[in-house]
């Protein structure tokens, strides 16, 4: 089934219509590990699909662990709030009062902006390339905390603190150490203490030294030596292109992605945030500045508020957005490094506000036949004006938006391609003299029909 019709149904048919969907992902091994919706307080999908274990075929469910890489940054920064609160510093201090041997570039840094993105000192994952060779070599040494802040004091500021917005995992390993600094605990303790405990989080801590949490899913990354006509076919997890991904050291004061937890913890710590117990700094915790919040991505979709981060460390990808207008909370944690977790959160609303969306699907690639599609090349509008070209790409038949995309497009058979770029369709129809009459593209649930230009 491709298209869903927008509907918006009771609990339980969008509780099914949500299981239905995320099960289409993981046969296709497009996400492996738990999803969490929520309306009003009310869960809608609690589920793990998949596995923690490859090698042992333990299957994924509501209490798996999983390494929540940058989500781990709206915690770092309501402790720090809490700090504040507690007249242990101002966010205005600038970070060389909590930082030894602190290099005088940085003492025009703030707390505020460690906090925002807004520092201008270097982030250390920039460097590395996440994922790659040199990052999996460079963490998995030992206390990795301590060396990257002892590698960024020589470096100079990318920029004047205050006037840019340059995301900076390095900025929140400092603002862990600043916890640590002020509250006379290690990070980990402070955390479990002061934040984790109080918000009934009992499954989330701070990864130990020797890595070892219990009830963790192993990481798992996709093979890269994979073909195109492999991947939109789809990647089942038992027996497929998946191997144990490298070990990051993320214990200590990793306050950029150190936390452990469950979609069931962090469903508590979004419900209280509706408490009134916090409503004194809900305001501050989701003000943007430059877009971002106290850890958070202040955006929109759908004409609702959104307020979303994610997370990504090799492994585990982690998302969880709120829409308080409607009350809606989406949280994903996954241990393979694959899941498209943006546009899976994007049909999950899509169900529960009654929207149109596509079920996942394999897709067959045909051979390709580059005299048949350059018949179909052109300049075709949409309703509004919008031009979409066609073309002959070296490797496949293009479409492109100018200033929005150029898409691939993979033969499926006839004049019918599938849009990996969007994951979506696009289907030609030729006028009487062989050559391309209209485009469908078809994704998110709905067709958009262009017309040729001559």
């Amino acid at each position: 089934m491709l298209l869903t019709a927008a509907r918006a149904g009771s609990a339980q048919d969008i509780s099914a219509r949500l299981d239905h969907y995320m099960a289409a992902r993981a046969a296709l091994g497009q996400f492996n590990g738990v999803a969490l919706v929520a309306r009003d307080g009310k869960i809608l999908l609690d589920k793990g699909y998949g596995y923690a274990s490859l090698e042992q075929a333990v299957p994924n469910g509501p209490q798996t662990k999983f390494v929540a890489a940058s989500i781990t940054k709206q915690f770092v920064a309501f402790a720090i709030q809490q700090l504040r609160d507690g007249g242990k510093l101002s966010l205005t201090d600038s970070i060389c009062r909590f930082v030894d041997s602190c290099p005088p570039a940085w003492n025009a840094v703030t707390i505020d902006n460690l906090i925002h993105h807004s520092s201008g000192i270097p982030d250390y994952e920039a460097a590395l390339d996440l994922g790659s060779v040199k990052y999996n070599q460079y963490m998995a040494a030992p206390n990795t905390a301590d060396l990257i802040v002892a590698e960024a004091k020589p470096k100079p500021l990318d920029f004047p603190p205050g006037t840019k917005f340059s995301y900076s995992n390095t900025g929140y390993i400092l603002l862990a150490k600043v916890i640590e600094r002020v509250s006379g605990k290690s990070f980990a303790d402070y955390m479990r203490t002061s934040v984790f405990g109080p918000l009934g989080m009992s499954a989330s801590g701070i990864v130990p030294a020797d890595r070892y949490v219990p009830g963790l899913a192993r990481g798992y990354a996709v093979s890269e030596d994979l073909s195109l006509t492999d991947i939109v076919a789809g990647l089942p997890p038992l027996n497929g292109p998946y191997a144990p991904a490298a070990v990051a050291d993320m214990a200590g004061a990793h306050g950029d992605g150190g936390m452990s937890t469950t979609v069931g913890d962090l469903f508590k710590w979004d419900q209280a945030l509706y408490s009134p117990a916090l409503s004194g700094r809900i305001a501050e915790l989701f003000a943007p500045k430059l877009g971002y919040g106290f850890g958070w991505v202040i955006d929109s979709r759908y004409g609702l508020a959104m307020q979303s981060h994610t997370g990504a460390v090799p492994g585990y990808l982690s998302r969880i957005e709120r829409f308080p207008e409607v009350k809606l909370t989406e949280i994903f944690m996954t241990n393979f490094n694959n899941a498209r977790l943006s546009r899976i959160a994007r049909d999950l609303q899509a169900i529960v506000l009654g929207k149109p969306y596509d079920v996942p699907r394999s897709h067959r690639m045909g051979a390709r036949d580059s005299v048949r599609e350059s018949t179909l090349a052109g300049r075709y509008a949409l309703s509004d004006g919008t031009i979409v070209v066609a073309t002959g790409g070296e490797h496949f038949l293009e479409i492109a938006i100018k200033d929005r995309f150029t898409a691939g497009l993979l033969p499926e058979g006839g004049d019918v391609f599938y849009a990996p770029f969007f994951e979506g369709t696009v289907k030609f129809e030729r006028s009487a003299d062989g050559h391309g009459k209209t485009l469908t593209m078809h994704y998110e649930g709905e067709d958009r029909i262009a017309t040729v230009v001559r």
